[in-house]
């Protein structure tokens, strides 16, 4: 017979094999450096947290596809590192539709409204402010 145990597992304990994730979400990891020194520049950025997050990823792969833009978000959703989501503001996210909480506000996108913002952002139809 087989007994059920709790187990405790402490955030250090915690190992992650990044090249599977990787290939498993094709999205290419982003590094904290390289966010904060390409928002350093003093570029434009946007005051909706999805566009922002969509502008950083543009920053650091500008040819990446609306999918590839959407698994790097997700890959920093689950993983927890809040580079592209500093705020924490993503509550939830999956293949077709992200969550987030703005101003205590519940929102949400699909992804084909994604891959829409995602070329207009690209294209220069939606623009940030200067920072």
């Amino acid at each position: 017979m087989i007994a059920a145990r709790t187990i405790e597992l402490k955030q250090h304990q915690l190992r992650f094999d990044l090249d599977a994730i990787q290939r498993i979400f094709d999205a290419e990891f982003v590094d904290r450096k390289s966010i904060s020194a390409l928002v350093s520049i003093g570029d434009e950025s946007f005051e909706h947290p999805i566009y922002e997050m969509i502008r950083l990823v543009l920053l650091t792969a500008p040819d990446s596809k609306p999918r590839q833009i959407w698994n790097a978000i997700k890959t920093d959703f689950i993983s927890g590192g809040r580079v592209l989501d500093t705020a924490g503001l993503v509550s939830s996210m999956d293949s077709d539709s992200l969550d987030w909480l703005s101003s205590g506000v519940r929102d949400s996108m699909t992804f084909d409204s994604f891959r829409v913002a995602t070329s207009k952002i690209r294209s220069g139809k939606i623009k940030g402010k200067k920072v």
